[in-house]
């Protein structure tokens, strides 16, 4: 009986975290955020021992920041203005916070970082990050007439086993490789061809077809 297709699992990844992308711009909004932030620190002492920078900094810079807020409640423009400065400088103080907790969790196990995150009240941001490699990704060759086919690389693979068809319905095999990738040639210009790919386990099962890709040779 084939098999489904098994990616290859990925390694948790414990860079570019980016957590400080994620501090909220109005002064209430970070205030709240950023007390729940240090609260969660202090709280979880053994992971942060020295979190930084010091207490003796940080609570006072949130303690002037809330008193901002609540004498800005009245729309008073000297006291807004006053909120919007307190919470520049917490945002900064936080930023470095980010930074520490970011260094903190890259020394850790990969798979607790989510769990710290969501008790600090954090997530990391996706921005910058690479999207997920496709199953199967078509690319002109060095000529018109060559395709170059990289497969998402499947666990326990032996080996690739590559087909293409002009019509979905025939498939015709053109040829086996040891790795995740390899070139078609004698291809036709102006044709669609549709490639696809199977693969031989460590246990002899072969696997389902992968997705079918489209692709016109120019």
């Amino acid at each position: 009986m084939a098999m489904p297709l098994t990616p290859k699992p990925a390694k948790p990844s414990k860079r570019g975290l980016n957590l400080a992308s994620h501090l909220a711009l109005l002064p209430g909004a970070l205030h709240t955020q950023c007390t729940y932030i240090w609260t969660g620190l202090k709280a979880d002492s053994n992971r942060f021992k020295n979190p930084y920078p010091p207490a003796s900094e940080v609570e006072p810079e949130l303690d002037t920041l809330y008193n901002a807020v609540k004498s800005a409640v009245g729309g008073d423009p000297a006291a807004v203005q006053a909120a919007v400065s307190a919470a520049t400088d917490v945002r900064k103080t936080f930023i470095i916070v980010c930074k520490y907790v970011e260094r903190t969790l890259r020394k850790g196990a990969s798979n607790e970082v989510q769990g710290v995150l969501a008790n600090l009240g954090l997530s990391e941001s996706r921005v910058g990050m690479r999207s997920p490699k496709p199953e199967l990704e078509v690319r002109e060759g060095a000529t018109s007439t060559i395709a170059l086919l990289i497969a998402l690389a499947v666990d326990k693979a032996v080996s690739y086993t590559w087909e293409y068809s002009l019509d979905k319905l025939t498939w015709t095999i053109s040829g086996q490789t040891g790795q995740a990738d390899t070139m078609i040639s004698g291809l036709t210009p102006g044709k669609t061809y549709y490639f696809r790919f199977r693969v031989l386990l460590r246990d002899r099962t072969v696997t389902d077809p992968s997705q079918v890709v489209e692709f016109m040779v120019k």
